[in-house]
């Protein structure tokens, strides 16, 4: 799957068709745990109310040839059903208090029965709370069985929270233990029931006790399919995918081998010791398979990606394009504006009136440079503040004749790159200030030195400073209400900037920029 942001507005992006489709996914797992739990509450209230309320051998598992299942242990999957239940269907009618409590009572269950069993009296719970004569006398909770009780209750209880161990993480590790338990009695079943009991701790395990509990840490992994390790089988990304398609085979295709090589070592088509070589050569041969079919998928979906990115750079192409015709276009309309008020000042004799005409063209021709910068630059969304800066300040002390009169304009500017949303303040802003300079610092012919600095700080603040060795506050420059001044205060607050003046030995104003913010229109 690409993992790309759509670049056409009221689409949704792939980031966002990776989320929802995660969202549809758990919303159908917690539907799934909700139908295991029922499944197992039936199952267990069935040998309760049937098998032993009633006495029927077959609801207990007897008529299966396998061990009964207790009553402390039906009670228990029916308790655990129930409050996973109650946690996951859509009105939640088990509070969060009396789940824990539930939890509680289940843990303290398992714990008496693994204490009765390692006792000298080494009876179960069952045995020690009721009295049945014959065979339902030897009936009781199996060590296998307390131990699935209690990771189903430790399941329970756990509570995700950032920052411990008791979180999604400790969830998936019970939920994978009990699995492994449960799916040990269920192979234990399917190929030899008796070497199963063999194993002391699975002795009383009855085949209705390993399907329950089998279901119910199923029901549990899907009830937080975000928690743990559940989270790469129901997630979004390749690896997740990848997992869905090959977790069946992995777990099926063992066992379904071991099945047909037993059938056919009991049908008498091959002794025990042959068995064994064909089993080695039909898994790896179901494993290479599985591996070419899995590198076939990944190569399909290579060759999506290559399109999707293909496209993609077209895409991007065509934006760039876009972007520097609006750019040429603005550029454009800025010289028109421009050659515009050059001829109303050749019409008009009205000094104070041509001063404001050439402030007004040189604050257009800061913006022009701007668009002109963003034009040839490879990055069209970034200016280049030393290159800008520099060709600024060149182009306003010719249009001042800043030479002529003796006085230099001296640049040092650090490689900072720009978006056109700061580019354009700052450019009014530099543009001001040397106007103002060029007009009030240096009267009666007076020759001096205008400077402009601008230096990134902590990384991403830059320090802009514009001064000159003029004759300082005492000048015009000074004054606080002209409409320099108020232009200056707006683009200031426009960078969100902090404003510093000097007035010693000339003028000196600096201006602190956050880099890392877009600044407010």
């Amino acid at each position: 799957m690409v993992m790309a942001v759509s670049p056409f507005p009221g689409t949704i992006s792939i980031y966002d068709s990776a989320s929802l489709t995660s969202r549809i996914r758990a919303r159908r797992a917690r539907g799934g745990a909700r139908v295991l739990c029922a499944i197992v509450a039936v199952l267990a209230g069935v040998v309760l109310f049937v098998g032993w309320g009633m006495d029927v051998a077959a609801a207990r598992g007897e008529a299966t040839g396998s061990r009964s299942m207790a009553i402390t242990t039906a009670v228990g999957l029916l308790l655990c059903a129930l409050l996973t239940l109650g946690g996951v269907s859509r009105r939640r009618f088990v509070r969060p208090g009396s789940k824990r409590l539930g939890a509680g009572f289940l843990l303290c269950l398992a714990l008496a029965d693994l204490a009765l069993l390692a006792s000298p009296l080494q009876i179960g719970l069952d045995q020690f709370l009721f009295s049945f004569s014959g065979a339902l006398a030897e009936v009781y909770m199996s060590p296998a069985t307390a131990t699935c009780l209690m990771l189903a209750a430790g399941c329970l209880l756990v509570r995700r929270r950032r920052g411990r161990f008791l979180n999604g993480d400790l969830y998936g590790l019970l939920v994978l233990a009990g699995l492994l338990v449960t799916t040990l009695a269920l192979v234990g079943y399917a190929f030899d029931a008796e070497s199963l009991y063999a194993v002391f701790v699975y002795t009383a395990m009855s085949l209705h006790t390993a399907v329950g509990f089998f279901l119910m840490f199923v029901a549990l992994m899907l009830a937080r399919p975000t928690w743990g390790w559940m989270f790469l089988v129901m997630g979004p990304g390749p690896g997740g995918a990848t997992l869905r398609r090959t977790l069946p085979f992995v777990v099926l295709g063992p066992f379904a081998f071991c099945g047909l090589t037993l059938a056919a070592v009991e049908a008498g088509i091959f002794d025990v010791n042959f068995r064994l070589s064909l089993l080695a050569i039909t898994m790896m041969s179901s494993l290479v398979g599985l591996l070419f079919w899995s590198a076939q998928r990944e190569n399909a979906d290579a060759k999506d990606i290559i399109a999707a990115n293909a496209q993609l750079r077209r895409l991007l192409h065509e934006r760039d394009v876009l972007l520097q015709e609006v750019y040429h276009r603005v550029k454009n309309n800025l010289q028109f504006i421009d050659a515009m008020l050059a001829l109303e000042a050749m019409r008009g004799n009205d000094s104070p009136l041509d001063q404001r005409l050439a402030g007004i063209r040189s604050r257009l021709h800061a913006i022009s440079l701007v668009h002109q910068k963003l034009i040839s630059a490879q990055d069209l969304a970034t200016v280049d503040l030393r290159s800008f800066l520099t060709d600024l300040c060149d182009q306003q002390g010719r249009g001042a004749g800043l030479d002529d009169r003796g006085i230099s304009i001296d640049t040092s500017v650090d490689e900072i790159g720009l978006d056109l949303e700061q580019a354009v303040p700052i450019g009014l802003l530099v543009t001001e200030l040397l106007s103002n300079a060029a007009k009030h610092a240096f009267p009666d012919g007076r020759a001096g030195r205008i400077e402009v600095v601008a230096k990134r700080i902590d990384g991403n603040r830059l320090q802009l400073s514009v001064s000159d060795n003029g004759v300082g506050l005492a000048g015009p420059a000074g004054d606080g209400g002209t409409v320099g001044s108020m232009i200056v205060r707006s683009l200031a607050a426009q960078l969100r900037a902090q404003t510093r003046r000097f007035g010693e030995d000339g003028f000196c104003i600096a201006f602190t920029i956050p880099l890392d913010k877009t600044p407010r229109s």
